[in-house]
C-alpha cells in the first residue's frame, strides 16, 4: 500500500457507519490512523509508520508526553476502524471496488488497475493489460536462441538466417580464442608446477644423498661389516686360518703399513718369488715388510708371519750368508737363505717356513723366496696359502 503522503485515507472513506473520523486521527500526520499504536504513558494514538520515523529523530520522546513507551492499541479502536470502507487507491485508473479497512491493503497490492511501465517502450500500462501489451510491443527486446543475439521485435525481419549464422561463427571464433587462451594459461600453470616439482625432486635427492652420506659415516659399531665367512662358504684353508667373508683368503693377519707399501704389495700378490724383480726382492728384505702384518685376536692360523726362513741344519756348505729374522714360536733358529752361487751345490731344504701375506707365491725348488703363507716344501711338493688383502683388512 502506498504511503499516506501519496494518498489520504480520510478522503477515500466511502462508508463511515457512524464512526467519528476525527477521533481516530494520528497526532503526527493528522490523517486517519493506519495500523495504530498507543503510548503507554499518555494513551496517545499514532500510525505505526509515523511513530517509527518520529523515534528515529527523537528517541524515547513521545510527541505528546515526552516519555514514550509503546503498547498495543485497544481492541475497541480497531473495531471502530473496521467499520470504515474505502475506495481503492486505483479508482482513478478504473477500479470500482469499495473495500473495508482490514482488507484494503491486500486488495491494493494485487489490484489489476495499478499502473506498470512497459520494459520495451516504457509507456504506462495497467497491470492487468501489461502482458498483452508486451506481447505486441515493437520495442520489446528478443533473444535469438540460436546465436544468443538480442534485438528489438521490430528488427526481427533483419535478423535473417545468414545474419544468425554469421553471428554464431563470430561467437565461435571468439570462444575459440578464449578457449585457447584458457588452455595456454592451464599449460603455463602446469609447466610451472612441473618445474617446481623438478626443483623439489632435486632438493629431495640432495637430502637423500646427504642422509646417505651421514649413514655411511655412522660408527662401525652401528654398521659393522661381517669380516669372516660363514663356515662352509669357502674351502678350508691349509693354514687353518679364518676365511675372509669377501675373498675367502686367510683374514687372521692384517696389514698395518702405509698405503704406498700396501699398493706395492697388491701389485705383487699374484706373482711367484721368481717373477719378482730384484728391486722388489731387495725391498721386501731391506724394509722387513713381513713385520707390517699383525695377527688378529683369536686367530686360528697356525703359521707365524715372519720372513722367508730356512732351517740352517739343512743348509750345505755353500758359503751362503745367514741372516736371522726371528723364530716360529719354538726354540729352533731360522735364517734367510739366498740363492747359492752357480758353482756351488746345495742340498734342497727339507722343511721351510714361509711368512704368510696377501700375495700368492709358490716355490718349486728354486731359491727360497720371502713369500706369504705357510708352506711345507720338499723336492716334489709346492704348497701355498694366501692372506686376505681386501681394502678393509687394515684394522685389527
Amino acid at each position: 500500500m502506498e504511503t499516506k503522503s501519496q494518498n489520504s485515507l480520510s478522503k477515500r472513506i466511502q462508508v463511515a457507519s457512524g464512526v467519528n473520523v476525527e477521533d481516530f486521527e494520528c497526532i503526527i500526520c493528522t490523517d486517519l490512523l493506519w495500523k495504530p499504536i498507543a503510548c503507554n504513558n499518555c494513551d496517545s494514538l499514532y500510525c505505526s509508520e509515523c511513530i517509527k520515523i518520529w523515534l528515529v529523530q527523537s528517541p524515547e520522546n513521545c510527541p505528546h508526553c515526552q516519555n514514550y513507551a509503546e503498547r498495543r492499541c485497544s481492541p475497541l479502536i480497531i473495531k471502530q476502524l473496521a467499520k470504515l470502507q474505502f475506495a481503492c487507491i486505483n479508482q482513478s485508473n478504473g477500479c470500482p471496488e469499495i473495500i473495508g479497512y482490514e482488507a484494503l491493503e491486500k486488495h491494493e497490492i494485487g489490484c489489476g488497475y495499478k499502473l506498470q511501465q512497459c520494459s520495451g517502450c516504457h509507456s504506462t500500462v495497467l497491470e492487468k493489460e501489461l502482458s498483452k501489451h508486451e506481447d505486441n510491443c515493437e520495442s520489446i527486446r528478443l533473444n535469438c536462441s540460436e546465436c544468443n543475439v538480442t534485438y528489438s521485435r521490430c528488427d526481427t525481419s533483419s535478423h535473417t538466417e545468414n545474419t544468425c549464422l554469421r553471428e554464431q561463427l563470430r561467437q565461435l571464433r571468439q570462444n575459440s580464442v578464449a578457449y585457447k587462451q584458457q588452455q595456454d594459461e592451464i599449460i603455463n600453470k602446469l609447466t610451472a608446477q612441473l618445474e617446481q616439482q623438478k626443483v623439489d625432486i632435486q632438493r629431495h635427492e640432495m637430502k637423500i644423498e646427504e642422509h646417505s652420506q651421514q649413514l655411511n659415516q655412522l660408527p662401525n659399531k652401528f654398521m659393522k661389516k661381517q669380516e669372516f665367512a660363514i663356515p662352509g662358504t669357502y674351502a678350508k684353508l691349509p693354514c687353518k686360518g679364518r676365511a675372509c667373508a669377501s675373498c675367502g683368503k686367510c683374514r687372521d693377519w692384517y696389514f698395518n703399513g702405509n698405503l704406498a707399501t700396501r699398493k706395492w704389495l697388491q701389485g705383487l700378490k699374484n706373482r711367484e718369488w721368481k717373477d719378482w724383480t730384484v728391486y722388489d726382492q731387495q725391498r721386501w728384505q731391506n724394509e722387513r715388510i713381513w713385520e707390517l702384518f699383525k695377527a688378529r685376536d683369536a686367530k686360528t692360523c697356525f703359521s707365524p708371519f715372519l720372513g722367508r726362513f730356512v732351517d740352517t741344519t739343512h743348509v750345505g756348505g755353500d758359503g751362503a750368508t745367514s741372516t736371522n729374522f726371528g723364530t716360529t714360536g719354538t726354540n729352533t733358529s731360522f735364517s734367510f737363505h739366498p740363492p747359492p752361487p752357480p758353482t756351488t751345490t746345495t742340498s734342497i731344504p727339507t722343511s721351510i717356513f714361509e711368512a704368510r701375506g696377501p700375495p700368492i707365491f709358490s716355490f718349486n725348488g728354486a731359491p727360497p723366496p720371502p713369500t706369504f703363507g705357510p708352506s711345507i716344501l720338499s723336492t716334489s711338493v709346492s704348497y701355498t696359502t694366501t692372506t686376505c688383502f681386501c681394502d678393509d683388512n687394515v684394522v685389527s
